[in-house]
C-alpha cells in the first residue's frame, strides 16, 4: 500500500520528526513536502494523480490539504479552522480547500496539544474515529500512528502492513 505523507507548517522532511518516523517504519512512504508560503493545491492534485496513494497521513496544517481527497486518512491534530493559523502565523490561508472529503478517517487527538484546541477538533470530526492520547501537538509517541495505520489497513484489505 503507498501512503502519502502531508507535513504540518514550519516543518519539512528534514525537521519533522513524524516523516522521519514514518520513513523508517512504512515500505511505501511518498512524502509531499509543502510549502505553506507558496502553496498550490494542483500541485498535490498532481502527485495524488499520479502516485495514486491507498492511504494519507497528515499533520496539523496537512489535514487542510488531505480533507482535499477522497482517500483514507489519518490526520494527527488536525487544523479546522484557517482562522486560527492565520492568527498564529500572520499567513493567508484563503487559498487553502475547506473540504471534507471521504468518510474513512481516523482522527489522533494530544490532548496536551500546545497549538491548537483538542476540543474544536473533537467537536468538528465528532462523527469520526477519534483516537484521544495524552500527548503534544507534535504527538512524542508516534506509535500510535502505525496502530492506527495498521487498523486501517486490515480494514481496507483484511491483512497487515509489514513493519520493521
Amino acid at each position: 500500500m503507498k501512503i502519502l505523507y502531508i507535513n504540518g507548517f514550519k516543518t519539512d522532511d528534514r525537521v519533522s520528526s513524524t516523516y522521519l518516523f514514518l520513513k523508517d517504519k512504512v515500505k511505501d512512504l511518498i512524502n509531499y513536502d509543502c510549502n505553506y508560503y507558496n502553496f498550490n493545491l494542483d500541485d498535490v492534485k498532481k502527485l495524488v494523480d499520479e502516485e495514486r496513494p491507498d492511504i494519507i497521513i497528515a499533520n496539523s496544517t496537512g489535514a487542510l490539504i488531505a480533507e482535499e481527497f477522497d482517500i483514507p486518512k489519518i490526520l494527527i491534530d488536525p487544523v479546522v479552522d484557517k482562522k486560527d493559523l492565520e492568527k498564529l502565523f500572520n499567513l493567508d490561508f484563503s487559498k487553502f480547500p475547506n473540504n471534507k472529503k471521504g468518510n474513512i478517517r481516523k482522527v489522533i487527538l494530544g490532548k496536551n496539544d500546545e497549538v491548537l484546541d483538542y476540543k474544536k477538533i473533537l467537536k468538528y470530526y465528532k462523527n469520526d474515529d477519534i483516537i484521544l492520547v495524552n500527548d503534544s501537538h507534535s504527538l512524542k509517541n508516534k506509535d500510535v500512528i502505525i496502530d492506527e495505520l495498521n487498523k486501517m489497513e486490515q480494514y481496507l484489505n483484511g491483512f497487515t502492513f509489514i513493519f520493521d
